[in-house]
């Protein structure tokens, strides 16, 4: 699943560098909310 987020997260990077702040910030606070929720799975 992270692997599969990261890719996503390349792809809208490499097409609007603007967002790319902005999707890390998300992809943070879903990581946290994942954490909380679910505990550590790595």
């Amino acid at each position: 699943v992270l692997v599969c987020l990261e890719m996503i997260v390349l792809s809208v990077a490499s097409t609007a560098p603007q967002k790319t702040v902005k999707s890390m910030k998300r992809i943070n606070e879903l990581h946290r909310a994942i954490g909380k929720s679910g505990g550590k799975r790595s």
